[in-house]
C-alpha cells in the first residue's frame, strides 16, 4: 500500500493530474452517453448495473429478464471490455488529484496519505461488480442468486467508496481554497 501511495505521490503534478482526469472523463463520457443509452435499447429502458448503485437481487432479475441476448452480448463485448480499464483510470486519476491536493496543503503525514487509496478501493469493488456481472451473463439464464448478491454488495461498496472519495476531494479543495483566500487577505 505504501508503495502505491509513494508512486502516486511521485506522479502528482498538475499536468499529469489534468491529463489523466481528461482521459478518465472521456471514457466515462463514452459509458454515459454512448454505451449506456445503447444498452437501454436492449433492456427495455432498464439501466445497466454499473450505473445503478444500491440495487438488489430483484433488480438484477428484472434486468436479465428484460434484456435480450443481443443486449447481454453488447454488454459483455463492449461495456465490460471498456470497463476492464476504466476502474484503473478512475483510481489513478482521482488518486492523483488527492495526492496533488495533499501536497498543496502540506499534509504529508501518513495519516492523510491513506486518503490517496480511496479511489483504489472503489476500483477494486468495481472489478468485483464487473466480474460478477460477467459471470451472470455467461451463466444466463441460470445465474446464481449468490453471484447476484455478490455483485450487488460490490456495487454498493463501489458507490460508497466513490462517494467517500469524492467527499474527501471536495473537502480538500475547500480547505485549499480557504487557505489561499486567507493568505490573500493577510497580504
Amino acid at each position: 500500500m505504501k508503495k502505491t501511495i509513494d508512486f502516486v505521490n511521485r506522479q502528482a503534478t498538475g499536468g499529469k493530474v489534468l491529463f489523466f482526469l481528461a482521459a478518465q472523463l472521456l471514457v466515462q463520457g463514452i459509458f454515459m452517453f454512448k454505451l449506456s443509452p445503447k444498452f437501454k435499447e436492449y433492456s427495455n429502458g432498464i439501466e445497466v448495473l454499473d450505473l445503478s448503485p444500491f440495487y438488489g437481487v430483484e433488480y438484477v432479475k428484472q434486468l436479465f429478464g428484460s434484456t435480450s441476448e443481443a443486449g447481454l452480448h453488447f454488454y459483455l463485448y463492449y461495456f465490460f471490455t471498456l470497463d476492464l480499464i476504466f476502474p484503473l483510470m478512475y483510481a489513478f486519476s482521482y488518486g492523483l488529484i488527492a495526492a496533488y491536493l495533499l501536497k498543496k496543503l502540506n499534509l504529508t503525514e501518513m495519516t492523510y496519505q491513506w486518503l490517496i487509496l480511496l479511489p483504489f478501493a472503489s476500483a477494486f469493488f468495481d472489478y468485483g461488480e464487473n466480474f460478477g456481472m460477467a459471470a451472470m451473463i455467461l451463466s444466463h439464464p441460470n445465474f446464481s442468486e449468490k453471484i447476484a448478491l455478490f455483485t450487488t454488495i460490490f456495487s454498493s461498496l463501489k458507490a460508497g467508496s466513490a462517494f467517500a472519495g469524492g467527499g474527501v476531494l471536495i473537502v480538500l479543495s475547500f480547505v485549499l481554497l480557504g487557505r489561499k483566500i486567507t493568505r490573500k487577505n493577510l497580504t
